[in-house]
């Protein structure tokens, strides 16, 4: 910010320079931002930090902002950049689909019970234990359309809802604690610029070895009726993270192309079932 004033740039999207309470609860709020370690209502949050329950709202454009240009420029929306810090406007969910065992407290839960998916609320992540996986791979799925649609032997699916939140990074490190790498880690999400962000932010979040699954050239080429045009902001993401999937993304920013994960279709892939 000290380098757009000295530029003669406005910083009006972030803070009233000249309103000393403005600036004083901006920075109360960022601070208390940074020190959140704990899922927190967006309500209880504005109370804690500002001393009212609605006061948050007035400041959620400006900080939204503030975490966008100089904290995380994948960031979609304003809930996204508060979930970041563990604020959230309703509880968190993990959405699990697979053969597997869990256990919280002294309840057993069998997922091979279930007919479709399992819903794990973010209270109960702290007390859950990985009885059994019947696995030999683990999917992480950005859509929820394609999370319901998807079908492939021996693998384990967790719904990311775009950008994943603490809940489910704090499942996947449990699994990955569980599972280590005697299965492998996919992750299934849009062809686009938002796709390969997520998928960077997951793997430098998790540390777990995450590799792209069908998100490449052949899928544009097999669906290129359904692809979209790239917007400038597209091009722009493409290239941050370039290097590291410049095959597929030559390919986009080449013919202009980008594809949503919905359309990709799902081959049945029968393979044998491993369990640890």
């Amino acid at each position: 910010m000290e380098e757009k004033v000295f530029n003669y740039e406005s910083v009006l999207p972030y803070l009233k320079v000249y309103d000393q309470e403005d600036l004083k609860n901006v920075m109360k709020i960022l601070q208390g931002m940074k020190n959140q370690e704990e899922e927190i209502s967006f309500r209880k949050f504005s109370e804690k930090v500002l001393g009212d329950t609605k006061k948050l709202e007035k400041y959620k454009n400006k900080i939204y902002h503030i975490i966008k240009d100089f904290y995380d420029d994948s960031i979609e929306n304003i809930d996204d950049a508060f979930e970041l810090f563990y604020i959230r406007k309703n509880p968190a969910y993990v959405y699990l689909k697979g053969s597997a065992i869990l256990q919280i407290n002294e309840q057993i839960i069998d997922l091979n019970e279930m007919n479709h998916y399992f819903v794990l609320p973010s209270s109960c992540i702290k007390d859950l234990k990985i009885k059994r996986i019947d696995a030999r791979q683990v999917m992480t799925v950005e859509n929820l359309t394609s999370f319901h649609d998807i079908s492939l032997k021996d693998t384990f699916f967790i719904f990311t809802n775009g950008f994943h939140n603490h809940v489910i990074e704090a499942f996947l490190k449990c699994l990955y604690d569980f599972l280590g790498e005697r299965v492998s880690y996919l992750h299934f999400g849009d062809i686009d610029a938002g796709g390969f962000h997520i998928y960077e932010s997951l793997i430098k979040k998790t540390q777990i070895p995450f590799q792209t699954y069908k998100m490449n050239v052949n899928m544009l080429k097999k669906y290129k009726a359904y692809t979209k045009p790239l917007t400038e902001n597209d091009r722009k993401r493409l290239l941050s993270v370039k290097d590291r999937h410049q095959e597929v993304i030559d390919y986009m920013l080449k013919y202009n192309v980008k594809l949503e994960q919905e359309i990709i279709g799902e081959e049945d892939e029968r393979k044998n079932t491993y369990t640890y």
